[in-house]
């Protein structure tokens, strides 16, 4: 288990992802869904699934003997470092378990090589989080449960190609109620990447408290300037300027609504083009009463 710095993300069910074998897996990752477990301090990001695992040959007998690895990657989004205990626990296999520091702001990988992937059964994975190496404060423990559906079985026993040093093999995520194509709610500005981005940070903050729900946007109106709690933390020179910025279309705010089993949550959304190209988007929850 080793950490590095994370890289930005996009991405869907099923990706094809090209490594370099025997390198760091920094960008495994990169593009997948990811649900969030609160501490003090900020979320961890929890992304994991399965990946095809080139560094060993092909079993004989058929799809079900393909070497694979699964994972999870811990993203510290908090100010501190932390360090984690995560298990991993395949139906009628011993857990595995590891145990290894995260630093702030950096990405912590746990691998498990195994042969085969296992289809349409929970793969349930226990990440607990201390604020100590000595585990004498926990400050969190969460069970989640991955699981793989057997009508990606065929996309993902492709076996791997290797170009150029390049090796590309399949990636499933293990977040099923995740695994959308795109996201564009009717009403919002935010178009294509954009737009998933935000879904995707929405759906990481909706699945603290409701992992195995879908999160769909019901709803996206636009927000009134003097209603935003996040306006109104920017700086003063910001503010001052943001009826400039709102005519220019560089600056947009929108409420979303997320459905997450029965409850539904009120996001404001900022989004603001950046100098150098690109927009930046900020969200917060709206409070009841806000």
């Amino acid at each position: 288990m080793h950490s590095i710095p994370n890289a930005r993300k996009a991405g869907f069910a099923l990706w094809a992802l090209s490594v370099v074998v025997g390198s760091p897996s920094a960008a495994r990752a990169d593009g997948m869904f990811a649900r969030g477990i609160a501490v003090e301090g900020g979320l961890i990001s929890v992304e994991a699934g399965v990946m095809g695992d080139p560094s060993r040959p092909p079993m004989p007998f058929g799809k079900s003997r393909q070497p694979v690895r699964y994972f999870v990657d811990l993203k510290n989004e908090t100010p501190a470092d932390l360090w984690f205990d995560v298990e991993l626990q395949r139906p009628e296999k011993k857990a595995k378990s590891d145990f290894g520091i995260v630093r702030a702001g950096y990405v912590g990988h746990w691998t498990w090589p195994a042969i085969g992937v296992v289809w349409n059964e929970p793969v349930p994975v226990r990440v607990k989080i201390y604020a100590d190496e000595g585990r004498a404060k926990q400050l969190a423990e969460k069970e989640m449960n991955m699981f793989f559906e057997e009508k990606d079985k065929e996309e993902f026993s492709k076996l791997p190609k290797t170009r150029g040093g390049q090796t590309t093999v399949q990636v499933l995520t293990g977040w099923r109620e995740m695994e959308f194509k795109h996201c564009k709610p009717t009403g919002s500005v935010a178009v294509d990447s954009l737009a998933l981005d935000l879904c995707k940070a929405l759906w990481k903050q909706e699945s603290v408290n409701h992992a195995e729900c879908g999160h769909p946007i019901t709803a996206v109106k636009p927000l009134d300037p003097a209603r935003s709690v996040l306006l109104a933390k920017q700086p003063e020179d910001f503010r001052n300027r943001a009826d400039a910025f709102r005519s220019k279309g560089d600056l947009v705010l929108e409420t979303w609504s997320v459905k997450s089993c029965d409850s539904v949550t009120d996001y404001e959304v900022m989004m603001i083009k950046a100098p150098q190209g690109g927009t930046d988007f900020m969200t917060a929850p709206i409070r009841a009463g806000g």
